[in-house]
């Protein structure tokens, strides 16, 4: 009656039946019970019918439903991206009238920055003293003429001719 295996408090509480808890009954089956066969036959129509009973549609109905509910959704998906295609460039082209209209002609000419030309520097012998090459100013390859002598007789007239005179 005792099991050794059991834990010391559990073997201590003595088992009773409660009168709430039901225990499993057997069921009484009726003289014509039929058990069903392991398989079943097919269906004896080729029907499939919704779950409330209002339509039926056979399976080849249906697959050919299916394909053509997949090219409805293929057709629309190439339509919103063309749609999306042509959204994208109506904003480029407004971004790009915007820019002709701010500064007319800029597009047009090909310059994307303006960079100064450069003078080759002639190396200095090794007991001179190197002399700085001023590049010749041009704005667009055309040379400029502002009195530019091109040689600075001292940091301080770079300084003015950089910054301005200040009068001091």
């Amino acid at each position: 009656m005792h099991d050794h295996n059991a834990h010391k408090l559990l073997a201590q509480i003595p088992l009773t039946v409660s009168p709430f808890a039901g225990l499993p009954t057997s069921i009484t089956l009726p003289y014509d019970y039929v058990s069903l066969p392991a398989s079943l036959p097919p269906p004896s129509s080729c029907q499939i019918v919704s779950p409330s009973g209002q339509s039926s549609i056979s399976p080849d109905q249906l697959i050919a439903d299916c394909g053509n509910l997949a090219a409805h959704l293929t057709n629309e998906s190439k339509a919103a991206k063309e749609e999306i295609e042509k959204w994208v460039k109506s904003i480029e082209e407004r971004e790009l009238m915007e820019k002709r209209r701010v500064a007319p002609g800029w597009l047009d000419t090909g310059v994307v920055m303006l960079e100064p030309t450069k003078k080759a520097v002639v190396p200095a012998a090794s007991g001179s003293t190197a002399q700085l090459s001023m590049p010749e100013p041009k704005v667009l390859g055309v040379p400029v003429q502002d009195g530019y002598s091109g040689q600075a007789t001292s940091p301080g007239e770079e300084l003015d001719r950089a910054f301005g005179k200040l009068g001091v």
